[in-house]
């Protein structure tokens, strides 16, 4: 709503300016008042531009891209299947820069993560739920409080 009003400001001011300079061509306007006259339009036209481009940047939803960006980062498998097979190796490249390490007797490595994701996991604070923190041994029979130690 606010960059539409800016816009048609814009608009407004580009057919004054351009007024102006026919009106020159009339021979309405001496050389100095043109100058006059068309340097304060060109001043009001970029004064507008500044704040028709606050606006834009004021109606970007910073939140909305943050949680974007989370969910992508959060989601890489899904994301390196979803594309086209001929982008995988620089879609590979881009999380893993120095590659996966592999030798040939023992397998694949640790890899190194690009410093974004190593960011994500670093700062990542969700426990997991899916295993109870105390143990996955059964319960004895006798002491319900405790785990087997077995």
């Amino acid at each position: 709503m606010e960059v539409e009003k800016w816009k048609k400001k814009l608009d407004m001011l580009e057919t004054k300016k351009k007024r102006i300079y026919e009106m020159r061509e009339e021979g309405s306007y001496t050389k100095e008042e043109f100058m006059e006259r068309k340097d304060e339009i060109e001043n009001e036209i970029s004064t507008t531009r500044i704040l028709s481009n606050e606006a834009r940047i004021e109606q970007f939803d910073i939140e909305g891209s943050i949680i974007y960006a989370t969910k992508f980062i959060e989601n890489l498998g899904r994301q390196w299947f979803d594309l086209v097979p001929h982008l995988q190796p620089k879609f590979q490249k881009l999380v893993f820069p120095e590659g996966i390490p592999f030798e040939w007797k023992k397998g694949f490595g640790t890899a190194k993560l690009a410093g974004i994701y190593e960011m994500n996991r670093d700062f990542s604070t969700e426990k997991s739920v899916l295993v109870d923190p105390s143990g996955i041994e059964p319960l004895t029979s006798s002491m319900p409080w405790k785990r087997s130690t077995k």
